[in-house]
């Protein structure tokens, strides 16, 4: 009886394990409804995703470059990935554009299609047309593959044109296995861009452009579609053309450029049409961009132009040259040229550190019969009132004089750090005229007027770019004070209007960063062109009158 009754459970317990093995079987052999046990998700790839920095520009690599010499210009030529994330109200209105339209998913085990439906997307999950119906899959594992109606899917081979480069978007998610268990799962599409995106900066150094108008063409034939195979997985791109583009650049919004994966940047050039840049007309400039890579689906890059002025240097032997000659590093640069035709320099670093008076005496100390201050802006004898007696009431040579007339002193005697050879060997370092620091203001700072009597208003500088490439420090340099400070420079003159007074150019900043000389101070930094200054020095803690040597070669 015992016998009977462990037998009976026996087959009870393998006909209960038999009945479930056949519904797991039945289970297996049962359709997925993808409208109802599959939730689709959608997520929106902005360009360059994995190297992108909220609200800055970086790039992973540095941006290699190159130098492009144009004789009064120069232009700074690099290519860098723009990881520069759309500001998140840009985001947004962009998410509610592509919300509208058509979506597409295809189901692929392999290359073979197992299935397609085509839906609608609300707060980034697709919504299928038709209800819950949808695509019916097998239980098994899927490659899903997502698209926007901005992509031709009419064939086996599905197309993008130059006309929807913009707003293509294509998902993939691949090894997806979908489970027989009758539960909700959940597919997400990380939706890229079919194509690449490129922005022109065209920049200066403390100037302006004007009117600037340029064109990115291509030089070679390059993509105008791409074909995408769904069965592989892969893109290629053909159909090449020329290309062409006009651009104002530096506008808003910005104009940004859309081109296919696998257009080669080295196939792109840039030209400027029209306009000023440092009172130069540009028409006809154009740059390509050599050696630089092919671009990457999903891609975007910032095509750089820094324009730069070419000032000429005086270096140590006598000769000048400019920062784009090839043998600029086998020279040693101690002064700036201010006028070729006048032959005349600035030196590249201030000479004294300190407040100093014009004289030590309220006297009248040269006879220059000057009467106007038109005169003195015409008055290029800075070296001879400084190292002449012609000039001179007290029949004293100033630049001899350390005690008596402190900058003439310090300015003839200007140490550039390096021996001055060849044809400057016997040249004289020198107090400038205000005549002289008006070609300065004029050649150098690219001023359209002349120094005013009683100061004005620039805010530009050129020059500090100029003299930090020569190895110098800009006008201004050698004061830096804590605090939210303003400050004045006055850079003395050996122009004297009377026994009591002289001009001097000067400078007003404003605590900040500078740009071109990292750890100076300054917000604001525009020029009090020329005042009327005491002979006696400062006037008070943020004011200083310093001395910067001119020399004739």
């Amino acid at each position: 009886m015992k016998n009977q009754t462990f037998l009976s459970a026996l087959f009870s317990a393998l006909l209960l394990s038999l009945l479930m093995a056949c519904s797991n079987d039945d289970n297996n052999n049962q359709p997925i409804h993808a409208a109802k046990q599959i939730e689709f998700k959608l997520s929106f790839s902005d360009y360059n995703t994995e190297d992108s920095i909220e609200g800055t520009r970086a790039v992973s690599v540095p941006a290699k470059k190159e130098i492009i010499p144009m004789g009064n210009l120069f232009a700074e030529i690099s290519v860098q990935r723009d990881t520069t994330r759309a500001p998140k109200e840009e985001q947004k209105a962009m998410t509610r554009v592509l919300v509208n339209g058509k979506y597409r998913i295809y189901a692929y085990q392999g290359s073979t299609q197992k299935g397609m439906m085509t839906g609608t997307m609300a707060s980034n999950t697709f919504t299928p047309d038709g209800g819950l119906k949808g695509m019916s899959l097998m239980p098994g594992t899927y490659t899903f593959i997502c698209v926007n109606e901005k992509v031709d899917v009419s064939g086996s081979l599905w197309t993008v044109s130059r006309e929807n480069i913009e707003t293509a978007r294509m998902g993939i998610t691949e090894n997806v296995n979908i489970a027989a268990a009758p539960k909700l799962q959940q597919v997400t599409f990380n939706m890229k861009h079919v194509g690449c995106r490129v922005r022109m900066r065209v920049s200066t150094e403390g100037y302006y452009t004007s009117a600037l108008t340029t064109t990115l063409a291509s030089v070679n034939n390059i993509p105008q579609q791409a074909t995408f195979n769904p069965a592989t997985r892969t893109f290629t791109y053909g159909n090449t053309a020329a290309y062409s583009q006009s651009i104002v650049p530096n506008s808003s919004p910005v104009p940004y450029q859309y081109f296919f994966p696998g257009t080669k940047i080295s196939d792109l050039k840039y030209t400027l049409n029209s306009g000023t840049v440092y009172k130069l007309p540009v028409s006809g400039r154009y740059w390509t961009f050599p050696g630089q890579p092919t671009m990457t689906l999903n891609g975007a890059y910032v095509l750089n132009i820094t324009l730069k002025y070419n000032y000429i240097y005086l270096y140590s032997d006598g000769t000048t040259g400019q920062y784009t000659d090839a043998d600029f590093t086998s020279h040693t640069p101690v002064a700036m040229v201010v006028s070729r035709g006048k032959r005349l320099a600035i030196a590249l670093k201030d000479a004294n550190m300190g407040t100093i008076s014009w004289s030590d005496a309220l006297t009248k100390s040269q006879n220059t019969g000057n009467t106007t201050f038109n005169d003195y802006l015409n008055d290029f004898r800075g070296e001879d009132y400084t190292w002449s007696t012609t000039y001179s009431t007290d029949g004293l040579i100033k630049g001899n004089e350390q005690t008596k007339y402190p900058p003439f002193y310090i300015a003839a005697h200007y140490d550039p750090g390096v021996t001055l050879t060849g044809g400057i060997a016997n040249a004289k370092w020198f107090l400038p005229s205000i005549g002289e620091w008006n070609l300065y203001f004029k050649n150098l700072m690219l001023s359209n007027d002349d120094l005013k009597d009683g100061g004005a208003g620039y805010l530009w500088r050129p020059d500090e770019y100029g003299f930090a490439r020569g190895g110098g420090l800009p006008l201004g340099s050698i004061v830096s004070i804590g605090g939210d400070n303003a400050y004045y420079t006055f850079y003395v003159s050996s122009s004297e209007i009377n026994f009591s007074s002289y001009y001097g150019m000067g400078r007003y900043r404003k605590e900040g960063a500078s740009t071109a000389s990292p750890g100076l101070y300054y917000n604001d930094n525009y020029l009090i062109p020329v005042l009327s200054l005491t002979k006696a020095g400062g006037v008070g803690p943020f004011t200083t009158y310093v001395v910067r040597a001119f020399i004739h070669y």
